[in-house]
């Protein structure tokens, strides 16, 4: 889905938790373009450059730091294919510009951050798609390689850090693929288990070594708050032992970590996991179990806090929403962070958009300058379709979503497609193009639109289902689902 808050992250669905951490906390993601870099990718190529420079400009102005840049990267790097790179920092597994670098020859990049930029890791994301890690440590970065044999290339000049991070990972690397080959070998089931049990203990062995001597160090708690925890008891149930242990190999009074994107994955990886389709108490449980670990840091625990809260507004689920914020206190003191008074509001949202609910009313103009209200569109069903131009989800849904109105619409079915742009000339093109002859309207705000809020959409596209009197009966979150619930209530 595309995602309208800064780089939703995907959700961790864990069939195997070994082969999601080997796959997803341990290989080398620096080469690898996965949804959220590539999501940032494409919302920076819909900016004019006189977008981009605002967009700095602001950033370094809210710092209060605009003319006392202190910290230069220095990347020179083969391959990049393209002429344009962007420094991005984490929080959690959301990304933020910080500068944009223009390089003459396809190579050279510099990059300045401000004097108080915070330690973490940092992203450099190359037109291409690619994108190289960098582990920050409030000192200047210069660094060369070559993007396609990043592992075999990358050195850097004064940074113990990224050295050694890049040689750990590279370690790591090298093991998993001989454990994968190994795995998917024709040998018998009882010799792939020893030769994999050697491999993994030569792994935590040689791991552990760069560990004890870097302890302190940012990369070394980046790469141990990677790793699955090591059950030496053979009796002891796996599964059992990481819902126990699932998070010792973080280091919580570390606030540096939360500048990366290990923590809020592995909090989605908990909970996905262990604690899919639970109970409210086994929720809260867990819920409680996290924020006394976090509690020994104040940011720790105020971030921890926020994506926990975030990821059950994603379900919303209301009833540990309300429990947060009776239990815990949100504190506004990063700018990502949002405080009490907003959290409620979420909730309002959430509540107000129920299964259930009167869809709220709304008055928007069509392209034929017509101001359509909901409340006053007669129809047995109404699908709600939000979407947006550059959302290519959208896109392919609207293929599917016409089949669907040419089959339901002479049965009563109309279909408003509510626009979330601001350039009338892309979405005209677009309804032209495709021929969408159902009810398209906007307000041309783009994502700063009040329904945004109004209908809690945090991705495009997004679905509501509602019945002649405009009760919210599903929020199907695909065509498939968006037909079976059509066939469902056409059926009664």
């Amino acid at each position: 889905m595309n995602t309208i808050n800064k780089n939703f992250t995907e959700i961790l669905t864990i069939s195997s938790l070994t082969k999601v951490f080997r796959h997803l906390f341990l290989i080398n993601y620096m080469t690898v373009v996965y949804k959220n870099a590539q999501a940032t990718l494409n919302r920076l190529k819909t900016l004019s450059m006189k977008k981009i420079v605002l967009l700095f400009l602001i950033i370094l102005s809210t710092e209060g730091v605009f003319s006392q840049t202190s910290f230069k990267i220095k990347a020179s790097v083969d391959n990049t294919y393209g002429t344009k790179a962007y420094l991005l920092s984490y929080y959690g597994y959301k990304n933020q510009v910080i500068d944009t670098a223009i390089s003459i020859d396809n190579k050279n990049y510099i990059f300045n951050l401000p004097k108080n930029s915070e330690q973490g890791i940092y992203k450099i994301l190359f037109s291409s798609g690619y994108f190289i890690d960098i582990i920050f440590t409030q000192k200047n970065i210069s660094f060369k390689a070559d993007l396609l044999k990043l592992h075999e290339t990358i050195e850097f000049k004064n940074s113990d850090d990224n050295t050694l991070y890049y040689k750990t990972t590279k370690i790591i690397n090298s093991f998993d693929s001989q454990i994968w080959k190994i795995s998917y070998s024709k040998l018998d089931s009882l010799e792939k288990l020893n030769r994999i049990n050697k491999l993994e203990q030569k792994k935590y062995l040689e791991l552990n070594t760069i560990i004890k001597n870097n302890k302190n160090k940012l990369f070394t708690k980046y790469i141990l708050a990677q790793q699955i925890p090591k059950n030496n008891k053979a009796n002891t149930n796996k599964k059992k032992f990481l819902k126990k242990h699932f998070f010792d190999n973080i280091d919580f009074s570390d606030s540096r970590l939360i500048r990366s994107p290990i923590i809020a994955l592995k909090i989605r990886a908990y909970f996905y996991e262990f604690y899919k389709n639970t109970n409210t108490q086994q929720y809260k449980k867990a819920v409680n179990m996290l924020m006394t670990k976090a509690a020994v840091n104040k940011k720790m625990n105020d971030f921890v806090l926020n994506e926990i809260f975030e990821l059950f507004e994603k379900n919303e689920n209301i009833e540990i929403l309300d429990w947060l914020l009776k239990k815990y206190s949100f504190n506004k003191q990063c700018a990502i962070e949002i405080n009490s008074k907003e959290k409620q509001n979420v909730i309002k949202h959430i509540k107000n958009n129920a299964i259930g609910s009167i869809a709220q009313d709304f008055q928007l103009m069509s392209l034929s300058s017509s101001l359509i209200t909901l409340s006053e569109v007669e129809a047995e069903y109404i699908l709600l379709f939000f979407w947006r131009t550059k959302c290519t989800h959208c896109i392919r849904m609207i293929d599917k979503l016409k089949k669907i109105y040419s089959k339901y619409n002479p049965m009563g079915l109309k279909v408003i497609a509510i626009s979330l742009d601001f350039n009338k000339d892309e979405w005209e093109s677009i309804v032209s193009k495709y021929s969408l002859n159902w009810i398209n309207v906007s307000d041309l705000f783009g994502l700063k639109s009040p329904l945004i809020k109004k209908y809690n959409i945090k991705f495009t596209p997004k679905i509501y289902l509602l019945n002649h009197e405009k009760k919210i009966l599903a929020k199907p979150t695909n065509s498939k689902e968006t037909e079976s619930m059509l066939k469902k209530y056409y059926k009664k």
